[in-house]
């Protein structure tokens, strides 16, 4: 499996690419372990010069920055891998993912790129980065602050809801995946009524803050 490390940089990069801070309580709350163990580990991240701190945010620094890119490159590439050639199920390519590409060389990871003709984002939409080139945001606006009553589409569900299969799996059972047209109801926040072409869906407003949406 990934190291808690590695898992940790690309937390924090994903955080900040998709707008927000990273904190502990963050972090802690994402992997769902104390804010004592957060701390812990950041502590070593920040003792072997990959984070810093500016003020309680917690930062890469060019080092975890480009280690970060790396293994993010490596994890959405080996998911495309195993939905597209072998055709492990949407939901679960996460977390075979990260038992596969650990023993992954540059070679294999080249391969598999050019055997996936250099593909732009991952299953769930990511974008994938690449190196030399300034890591694109997330296309869209999270479906929280989308209009309603208008056609959308989903663009991305966001790499930070694939630490809760559970999410993943309700995303894939209603069809919440990249390409999918929907359109969000009147009503209250939370939960999000959204509308789709065979069924009406209720999503939790912290699920529907990971997915990405722009006009249809």
């Amino acid at each position: 499996m990934l190291s808690v490390a590695d898992q940790y940089l690309e937390a924090i990069f994903t955080l900040r690419r998709e707008g927000e801070d990273a904190f502990t309580t963050t972090l802690a709350d994402l992997f769902a372990v104390s804010r004592a163990n957060a701390g812990a580990t950041l502590g070593r991240l920040t003792r072997d010069g990959l984070v810093q701190t500016d003020s309680r945010r917690i930062l890469l620094t060019p080092e975890g920055r480009q280690r970060a890119e790396a293994g993010l490159r490596r994890h959405l590439l080996t998911e495309c891998f195993l939905l597209e050639v072998l055709g492990i199920g949407w939901a679960d390519v996460h977390e075979q993912a990260r038992s596969f590409e650990r023993g992954l060389s540059p070679l294999l990871e080249g391969r598999i790129d050019e055997r996936l003709e250099y593909p732009l984002a991952c299953p769930h939409g990511t974008p994938i980065p690449r190196a030399n080139q300034p890591a694109p945001d997330p296309a869209g606006t999270p479906l929280t602050q989308a209009p309603s009553d208008v056609p959308l589409v989903i663009t991305q569900v966001s790499e930070l809801m694939e630490y809760r299969q559970e999410s993943l799996r309700f995303c894939a059972g209603h069809r919440l995946i990249p390409s999918t047209a929907l359109r969000i109801l009147p009503g209250p926040a939370s939960p999000i009524s959204v509308a789709m072409e065979h069924e009406t869906v209720a999503i939790p407003s912290s699920l529907a803050a990971r997915i990405w949406v722009r006009p249809a």
